[in-house]
């Protein structure tokens, strides 16, 4: 690295904090994507820019990888998220569904799903208005807790788009196993289209991939109407590029016209309708036993048990609570639980896992949020899994004793349907067995 280039990242770096105080200088600008079929525009992708006061318009790939390294993603993301909020609810855009990006480093951290829904429960913005980018790269830094912060936001509303779609090495293990609604084709793909054979042998097998799983297709980097052509003739629906705007400030974007006029969101699909059928079969179950019996602690047996079910049942998180001496405790929680939870009793007798542990009885509570639902507002901003609205918890039963329950819970209202049900009763018992056999837990009250 130059001298000078390391000059100027060391004045980036510093003036940077700074930026991200300010309304001024850290701004968006709106990429517009169209309906090829109609040229209506359909949604805006919020891109960050940063205008230095001394430096001019330094690019996001100068200042965006810095934030990452220097642990400023969070403070980026939220800066630039709060912008467009801001100009959503101020009516400043043509559209209302807009496209917020989301790095790696924000991936991995177990709070950014609490921290935008609560920025749009605070606001009073609908979820539904915003879909949520990530890229192939971002996913590959830690895949699993990609996965969960995901569910969470789709669960609550969001759509899910996966961006630059097919630089990565894992694309189709993506498609298939993460929660998305939206598929980018990256630019380099669409750039090859009229004179590549091969790049279009590509993006035809994903268009053709990602309608087969009910997905929307947006072609990036669309700078000629021969791309574009080419493209409708192909399958795609919606697309990005030079050849319909380029990111452009509030100010400069196309006002509420014919062409380009206001446009509502997109109805959202429905969480269960993306669900595979049948539900499980025994040989899931099968196959759980087998995997937990590999496992060497608790926490290990929860990941294991949840990944079993994700297959199955879409939740967004989920516990191992253990009966002892001084009441109910938290052994095990994803997400991750804080120390506060851990150390939490549940005193004996009290609350809705009291009460599975007792009477041995599955606890379906469709809607907690509801006021008469046996679940305290305080117990609900105390719990490992925020903005929780439904609840299904299993007894853990050994020779007719319960040592605890499992549950999983959604941001959801009445995520669970009564297949759910059963299958979690299945695993609660392969979960029991295993902990009994292993002396993770004392036998509870009967």
């Amino acid at each position: 690295m130059s001298t000078a280039v390391e000059g100027r990242e060391r004045r980036l770096l510093r003036d940077l904090p700074d930026a991200l105080r300010r309304d001024d200088q850290l701004i968006v600008h709106y990429m517009p994507t169209v309906d090829l079929a109609t040229a209506d525009m359909v949604g805006l992708e919020a891109l960050a820019r940063w205008e230095h006061p001394e430096l001019g318009i330094v690019p996001p790939l100068d200042f965006v990888p810095l934030a990452e390294r220097h642990g400023m993603a969070v403070a980026l993301g939220n800066h630039v998220r709060g912008l467009v909020v801001d100009d959503v609810l101020a009516d400043r855009l043509p559209t209302d569904n807009v496209a917020v990006n989301v790095s790696g480093a924000e991936l991995s951290d177990p709070a950014l799903s609490d921290r935008m829904i609560d920025l749009l429960e605070q606001r009073g913005l609908d979820p539904a208005q915003l879909t949520v980018e990530v890229t192939e790269t971002a996913l590959a830094a830690d895949v699993g807790r990609a996965a969960e912060a995901l569910l969470r936001l789709r669960a609550a509303g969001f759509s899910v788009a996966i961006d630059d779609f097919g630089t990565g090495h894992a694309s189709l293990d993506y498609l298939a196993n993460l929660p998305c609604d939206i598929v980018k084709i990256d630019r380099i793909f669409t750039s090859g289209l009229v004179a590549d054979k091969r790049c279009t042998a590509i993006v035809q097998g994903v268009i053709g991939m990602a309608h087969g799983l009910g997905l929307t297709v947006v072609a990036e980097g669309v700078e000629t109407s021969s791309q574009r052509d080419h493209l409708i003739e192909l399958g795609c629906e919606q697309a990005q590029g030079y050849l319909f705007g380029k990111p452009e400030s509030t100010a400069k974007l196309p006002g509420c016209d014919a062409t380009l006029g206001r446009t509502a969101a997109p109805a959202r699909p429905l969480i269960a309708s993306q669900r595979s059928t049948p539900h499980f079969t025994a040989q899931a179950l099968l196959d759980l036993a087998v995997d937990l019996e590999k496992c060497t602690n608790l926490q290990d047996a929860l990941d294991c048990t949840l990944q079993g079910l994700r297959p199955h049942i879409l939740f967004t998180g989920g516990s191992v609570q253990l009966t002892g001496p001084d009441g109910i405790r938290l052994a095990a929680a994803h997400p991750p639980p804080t120390p506060e939870a851990l150390a939490a009793r549940l005193p004996t007798g009290q609350g809705v896992g009291w009460g599975i542990v007792t009477s041995l009885e599955l606890r379906y509570l469709p809607d907690i949020s509801a006021p008469a639902a046996p679940v305290s507002g305080q117990r609900r901003r105390s719990s490992t899994t925020r903005h929780t609205r439904s609840y299904l918890g299993v007894p853990l039963l050994v020779a007719g004793r319960a040592i605890g329950l499992i549950q999983i819970d959604s941001v959801d209202v009445d995520a669970f349907d009564l297949t759910d049900q059963l299958f979690l009763a299945g695993c609660s018992s392969i979960l029991a067995t295993v902990i009994a056999n292993r002396g993770w837990a004392s036998v509870g009250p009967g």
